[in-house]
């Protein structure tokens, strides 16, 4: 393993076409990705592979409060570590730096079980990072499932949608979010939220829902009138803070 007191893991990509709207701007479900490569390239350099398998139930992203975001072609420098471990759960934060702007990420991962129940935290988690601080498992919102005042929006999962182990890839909810925040004209966020709180499967029957408020939008995607994901993009840290 390559362990260390204050273990950081670095690499550098970068902004490719395929990750730029209109604007030659990383979008936000690029920029997703990039928090999931940097984390497998993190656990294959331990020396673990995937490090088992694991479920995202919480992403938060704060972009800058500039108009700085990484651009088509920019050479970014991403950093990763784990900021905590629970029971069944670890905390992956990573950094994305560019043009002297930085992305901070923290997902909060469960390990988990062949049948999808959680699991107890591998042992090389704390080898790999003796540092990090004890967490308890995230607590989710309840979310509504009431569309009353809300944007049925049309929105559909594709084949290519679902990763090797047959979900849909996490990126999929920062799509939906992308794609709502160009229906309302939104602004760009300065920090976006995802809950994930059931699976998504190829035959269930998708609908996305989206609810303007002060500060930005909240929206969910339903799989079979269960909430698979619930999801914010707040434009103002000052409004969302005095609500």
């Amino acid at each position: 393993m390559n362990l260390n007191k204050d273990r950081k893991f670095t690499s550098s990509r970068r902004v490719r076409v395929s990750d730029c709207d209109e604007q030659g701007i990383a979008r936000i479900d690029a920029i997703a990705r990039y928090l999931q490569d940097i984390g497998f390239d993190d656990t294959n350099d331990i020396g673990v592979g995937d490090g088992g398998l694991w479920v995202a139930r919480k992403v938060e992203i704060v972009f800058p409060q500039t108009a700085n975001w990484p651009q088509r072609n920019d050479l970014v420098r991403l950093e990763t570590f784990c900021g905590g471990v629970g029971s069944v759960c670890a905390q992956r934060m990573v950094n994305i730096f560019s043009a002297q702007e930085e992305i901070k990420a923290s997902t909060i991962w469960v390990h988990i079980d062949e049948n999808g129940r959680p699991k107890k935290v591998p042992s090389w988690l704390g080898k790999a990072y003796p540092e990090a601080k004890k967490i308890k498992p995230p607590r989710l919102s309840k979310g509504s499932l009431d569309p009353k005042d809300r944007d049925k929006i049309e929105f559909f999962i594709r084949q290519s949608d679902f990763d090797v182990n047959g979900h849909v890839n996490n990126a999929v909810s920062f799509i939906a979010l992308y794609e709502i925040g160009q229906k309302f004209e939104a602004k760009r966020p300065m920090k976006v939220e995802v809950e994930y709180k059931a699976p998504i499967s190829s035959t269930d029957n998708i609908e996305l829902f989206a609810e303007l408020n002060d500060h930005g939008f909240e929206a969910q995607l339903i799989s079979d009138n269960n909430i698979a994901c619930s999801m914010k993009w707040i434009c103002s840290l000052e409004l969302e803070g005095t609500g």
